[in-house]
This record gives C-alpha cells, sequence and structure tokens, in this order.
C-alpha cells in the first residue's frame, strides 16, 4: 500500500490565522485482516510530526506572538488504487516503524507473512523499507 499524509499548519497571530498544508508519502504493508479493517506497517519517521518549536522555531513564534497548531492525517492507497482512510495507532524513532489501521479496506488485500525465524542461506527474502542512517 502507498501511503499518503498531510500535515496541516495552522498559524494564527493576533488578528488572523493561516493554514499551510504539507504532503508527503511513503510505502507500506498490511500485517493483519479483520472484517472491518486492516492494520499496517510503515516507516516510523512518515508517522512522525514534528513539535511545532522544531517546525518553526519557538523563539519566532514567541516574538511574533504566534499560537501554531498541527495536524496530521493519513490516506492509503491500494495497489488497484482505491483510497482508505487511516489511523496511526503508535510509532517509534528509535526502531523507524508504525502501526496504522485502515478503515473499510478488507477486500482484494492480503496480509503479508514474517518469518518467526532468520532465513536459511540461499532462502528467497524481501526487504520492504531500509533505514538510510545506518
Amino acid at each position: 500500500i502507498y501511503v499518503q499524509k498531510t500535515l496541516s499548519v495552522k498559524r494564527c497571530g493576533e488578528k488572523s490565522c493561516s493554514v499551510d498544508k504539507f504532503h508527503s508519502s511513503g510505502s507500506g504493508f498490511v500485517v493483519k485482516k479483520t472484517s472491518k479493517r486492516v492494520y499496517g506497517v510503515t516507516a516510523g519517521h512518515v508517522c512522525h510530526d514534528p513539535s511545532p518549536e522544531e517546525l518553526v522555531g519557538s523563539s519566532r513564534d514567541a516574538k511574533n506572538k504566534t499560537k501554531t497548531e498541527l495536524d496530521s492525517s493519513y490516506i492509503m492507497v491500494t495497489i488497484d488504487g482505491h483510497s482508505y482512510k487511516a489511523e496511526v495507532l503508535t510509532y517509534t524513532m528509535p526502531t523507524d516503524i508504525c502501526l496504522f489501521f485502515v478503515h473499510g479496506l478488507t477486500k482484494n488485500i492480503t496480509p503479508v507473512t514474517i518469518a518467526e525465524k532468520p532465513p536459511v542461506e540461499g532462502e528467497k527474502v524481501y526487504n520492504i523499507g531500509a533505514d538510510s542512517r545506518r
């Protein structure tokens, strides 16, 4: 599945507010399927939101008397082009992994099978994502 994230940044000053939207994307895969939804995994950095201070700088906000609010939304797109709303359950940056669920996606999707033991030499394996920091 293809993960599409929209980060909305709302900045309010003394007299007005403005909203900027930023879009990013990543890949993911389904790990569990129920009758109403699927659970998926993507990279943690896809789900991580910066703090308002990281995004615009706390000294700039304090100086300009600006309040900043962040809101993220996620859409998962299947290989056949169907889109579904998703919700992040949790993520962790040290291991760079994010768990989410996708509402309504129950047909034409098969969860990946994750091995319970390391592969044997010569066995076919698939790497899903790679951490560029290592």
